[in-house]
């Protein structure tokens, strides 16, 4: 055989007649770096072998296999004159990758680097392996794909021969990697040839780049990352950066002075951000540094595609971005580009569930939404990422902005937006009463936080259209809470001012709904008389709604604003019928919120006592929800009162139980309220440096939350600080101030903890057994990973409830019975351990004359014992005509059946049944003084009350019949003697009572009105 190709063939990359170029392939390829991967290929996986029938026709071109020479420089690998950044530990797992499969396909959008990826992989293959670079770009047919790839190594064409029959008796005996690069527009000729070639050349390995995977069995896709991005750290650290670390090299090739400073980081790291990590995108931005600066170029990203543009020397689809993108988009099915047009709209990641609301019209249903979107994510089009439970999807920013002009140019921007916009409308609203009060439902505010940029977007929509005002104040309405629980004060309140600026006719109802938001926002803010303006128009407005809801949570925020105006007859007036309407509503959180602003009222007008029963009274409401914004802020201010008569140890425990609390919910304005008052009683106790670090820490979230302080609470912390500053001396308060900006939750709890331990300080446990089980240990919330066995908990719980204590042989009876005197005696000691370990209070659990008992003064609040005593207290007082308050604050104790949720042995079932009768007893009885009232309406939500308790309770059916027939209802009042008779039927086999029964006929026959 020749070695020499016949007169006037190329040689796949080497240029005979240009012999000087020849030369210099040959000796810039030989001298490629290269890392050993290993030598053997693995045996043939399960690549099955396509038919070539087909392709052996008449005509064909017949390729003649000469001699077997060096492909080293046949044809090049290619040669950049750039520096290659970062991607070390993406190179070692694609070596590692390569050894062990035969196709290793490298996907990703356009400018992801992954030709350059490539590159520098089989720059690391050994010296013994051939490696062959074939750029499919130029080829658009795909036909011609095996006759290009056969010119390409040096293969004649003869008639009479396929092409692959070709390239695999040229491959079959070498060890080669074949590299196609840009396999996307080939892609079913690509798979059906590799597949081919992979069949017959046992020692032939391929790597692959292409925005989608080859399909071919045996494959090993593997998608190209982003760079690694700055997280926001300190600039020196931010600069380590893949991304950071390529803008700089680029940069530094077309102006060598370029360095980043302190001065330019935040805009390099802000450039490298909004850029996704795209390497192409980075590099082409990093270009114009000759002409801008960092700001000036992330301010002009706006406009991604007419700033980056490339070089000359570059691929015409790589010297702008846009062409990049363009010529992936170009390649998708019409029904593909249809789809990733509308998702430009998103302005984040985006669900399935929104891509189907928004996106699922003509021509694409949507039911094709889910298949067209899983083919755009294997095109490398769409990102998706697996978050717990589910999938997000989103787009490339640079990618998004390309596809807006698009989905401009074919007229679609204002369907998708308004049907985008209505989405987050509904989502919005749906989600404003369960936010109402914070972050108390955790999973909530994680799902909306996801969405935030798409409120923000679906805001400015509807902020943008003058005839879309009503909008525009539901949007804004419904978000307050999400925006407080995120701590997004200043974007809450530019939003709701704009909303109302633009609403001067709009539906009064939603005005009132949006000035009663707004005046929260200030409230938070600390802004009292935008307050006071903004309440006053809602509650004039709301006078004659039938809005009670909204009408009792505005009364709320004008009775707050009035009482930091010393109003405080005023504002407790108005307060105490926010609470009156509350109470009447029974709609979850907005009763623990009016209690807490009363407090609050009570509390500024000097009324101690009043200000005490009312917090405790909301922290209460509160814990029976579960709604954990609800208790920390009322725990706040039960620790204020605390400080304020003198019992600094009671203060910081109730303290540290709400700082825990607000840590767990992210309530950065919990945090910082909680931690001023910290301040005052690290004053009170002779702990300045202390004060200092937390006001100071304080300070730096007020800063964040753009929160500002009251003027009479400003000047106190002024005069406090200006104190501790003279009493500490300069250098020592500097150093307080700097170690406060940097002072973490979980320091401060830290130290909180050793404090109660200290001397002086009573440690303490609180139990909570009514409804799911909840134990506070010295503040801090005993989760599930505390505890090692469930029976230790188990036993904490039985000693609560026997304050008298038990022998171990009581215990072994009540959980082990069956055991053996020695198992049980085992067991007993096991569980006490583990006990003790849990709670962090060995002393806690004491042997007392033989008996285990709860030392003396620990449980510092049980909820059982406090729930039967305040029913008790609560029976007296309405039998001795002082009002249902405090029994209906006693029933709110009952967050559930005790030990609802628990596995718990037979020992508490008789706990239970007693808690259960004390329950529906005090319930009947409230609504009987309802009752007997007038007040048919209140009635009858306590005899609800008592029947959603127990189903077939006779005597609250017989009350609430009576309610209802008073109020004119008396189909109702049949339809629920009907609902009792069939429940007793059904589950007790017995007919109703005869006093029930004669009720019924009264009813049925009028004599009851």
């Amino acid at each position: 055989m020749r070695l020499d190709p016949r007169p006037g063939q190329k040689v796949a990359g080497a240029f005979p007649e240009r012999p000087w170029l020849a030369i210099f392939t040959f000796v810039r390829a030989a001298t490629c770096r290269r890392r050993t991967l290993g030598r053997a290929p693995p045996p043939v996986g399960p690549l099955l072998p396509l038919g070539r029938d087909s392709m052996a026709q008449a005509g064909a071109l017949r390729f003649e296999t000469r001699s077997h020479p060096p492909l080293r420089a046949l044809p090049p690998v290619p040669v950049y004159l750039t520096r290659f950044v970062g991607r070390e530990r993406e190179l070692e797992q694609l070596g590692r990758l390569l050894t062990s499969c035969r196709l290793l396909t490298l996907t990703g959008p356009g400018g992801s680097g992954k030709t350059r990826l490539a590159v520098e992989l089989v720059a690391r293959v050994p010296e013994s392996a051939d490696v062959v670079w074939i750029d499919l770009a130029p080829i658009t047919a795909s036909t011609l794909l095996p006759q290009y790839l056969a010119g390409s190594v040096g293969l004649r064409e003869d008639r009479g021969h396929a092409a692959e029959d070709s390239l695999i008796e040229f491959f079959r005996e070498r060890e080669a990697v074949v590299v196609l690069d840009n396999c996307e527009h080939l892609i079913d000729a690509c798979a059906k040839l590799v597949a081919t070639l992979l069949h017959g050349c046992p020692r032939l390995r391929v790597v692959a780049t292409s925005r989608e995977p080859l399909g071919i069995t045996g494959e090993q896709s593997w998608l190209v990352p982003p760079l690694s991005l700055p997280d926001g750290q300190q600039p020196s650290r931010a600069a380590g950066s893949e991304a950071m670390q390529l803008f700089v090299e680029r940069a530094q090739a077309v102006s060598p002075a370029f360095a980043v400073t302190d001065d330019t980081a935040e805009a390099v790291a802000d450039i490298c951000r909004r850029l996704d990590g795209l390497p192409l995108a980075i590099e082409l931005a990093a270009a114009r540094v000759r002409v801008l600066t960092p700001a000036q170029i992330a301010h002009r990203l706006e406009d991604s595609f007419e700033l980056l543009e490339g070089s000359r020397t570059a691929v015409p689809r790589q010297r702008t971005l846009g062409a990049t993108i363009d010529w992936s988009y170009t390649l998708l099915a019409d029904r593909d580009r249809s789809l990733l047009r509308r998702l430009a709209v998103f302005a984040c990641g985006l669900s399935l569930d929104a891509v189907e609301a928004v996106c699922g019209f003509a021509p694409i249903e949507r039911q094709d939404v889910l298949p067209t979107l899983s083919a755009l994510v294997d095109k490398s089009m769409v990102v998706s990422e697996a978050r717990g439970d589910s999938v997000r999807y989103r787009l490339l920013e640079t990618v998004r902005q390309y596809l807006l002009e698009r989905l401009r140019e074919v007229g679609e921007e204002p369907t998708v937006r308004e049907r985008h916009a209505a989405y987050f409308l509904a989502l919005a609203e749906s989600s404003a009463r369960p936010m109402f009060g914070g972050a108390g439902d955790e999973e909530l505010v994680a799902r909306l936080s996801q969405e935030h940029a798409n409120f923000r977007v679906a805001a400015e929509w509807f902020g943008g259209d003058p005839g879309r005002a009503d909008d525009a104040l539901r949007m804004a309405a419904a978000l307050h809470w999400f925006w407080f629980a995120g701590g997004h004060f200043r974007e809450g309140r530019a939003t709701l001012t704009a909303a109302l600026k633009q609403s001067a006719t709009a539906d009064p109802q939603l005005r009132a709904r949006a000035l009663t938001a707004l005046g929260h926002v200030a409230l938070w803010q600390g802004d009292h008389a935008a307050v006071t303006s903004a309440m006053n128009e809602a509650v004039s407005l709301l006078l004659q709604s039938p809005d009670r809801y909204t009408r009792a949570y505005a009364m709320a925020g004008l009775g707050a604003a009035l009482s930091r105006e010393e109003s405080h007859d005023e504002a407790l007036a108005i307060l105490e019928e926010a609470v009156r309407i509350a109470r009447s509503l029974e709609l979850g959180v907005l009763l623990p919120f009016t209690l807490y602003w009363l407090g609050l009222a009570a509390e500024a007008h000097g009324r101690l006592n009043q200000a005490q029963a009312s917090f405790e009274e909301a922290n209460r409401h509160a814990r029976a929800l579960g709604h954990k914004p609800s208790i920390a802020h009322s725990l706040h201010v039960l620790g204020r009162l605390e400080r304020r008569r003198g019992n600094p140890e009671s203060a910081i425990q109730h303290l540290a139980e709400s700082l825990s609390v607000h840590q767990q919910t992210n309530d950065r304005w919990g945090l910082l309220k909680a931690m001023e008052e910290l301040a005052r009683v690290a004053v009170d106790v002779g702990r300045g440096q202390s004060a200092v670090e937390l006001i100071s820490a304080a300070d730096e979230l007020r800063e964040g939350l753009g929160v500002g302080m009251p003027e009479t609470d400003r000047i106190e912390m002024q005069r406090l600080m200006e104190s501790l500053r003279i009493t500490m001396g300069q250098p020592v308060f500097d150093a307080a101030v700097q170690a406060g900006r940097t002072l973490t939750v979980e320091r401060l709890l830290e130290d909180l903890q050793e404090c109660s331990s200290g001397p002086g300080v009573a440690s303490q446990l609180r139990v909570f057994a009514l409804g799911p089980v909840q134990i506070v240990s010295d503040g801090a919330i005993l989760g599930s990973e505390v505890w090692r066995s469930v029976r230790s908990r188990e036993l904490l719980l039985f000693l609560a409830c026997h304050p008298e204590g038990a022998t171990r042989e009581q215990i072994g009876v009540t959980f082990w019975p069956e055991a053996s005197a020695a198992k049980v005696r085992n067991n007993v000691n096991v569980t006490v351990h583990r006990l003790r370990q849990a709670l962090g209070h060995p002393d806690w659990i004491v042997l007392d004359d033989d008996r285990y008992v709860l030392a003396r003064g620990v449980l510092t609040e049980f909820d059982v014992h406090t729930f039967e005593r305040e029913v008790a207290a609560g029976l007296r007082d309405l039998r001795a005509g002082l009002g249902p308050g405090r029994l209906d604050a006693a029933l709110c104790l009952y967050r559930g059946d005790f030990l609802e949720s628990e596995s718990a042995g037979d020992w508490h079932l008789e706990i239970r049944y007693r808690l259960q009768r004390v329950y529906l007893e005090a319930c009947v009885a409230l609504g009987d003084w309802w009752l007997d009232q007038g007040n048919n309406p209140e009635a009858a939500v306590r005899y609800r009350r008592a029947i959603a308790r127990d189903p077939i309770h006779e005597k609250a059916y017989r009350r609430l019949m009576t309610c209802h027939a008073r109020l004119g209802e008396r189909a109702e009042s049949l339809r629920l003697y009907q609902n009792l008779s069939d429940r007793l039927r059904s589950e007790l086999e017995v007919e109703p009572d005869p006093e029930t029964t004669s009720l019924f006929e009264r009813l049925r026959t009028g004599e009851v009105t």
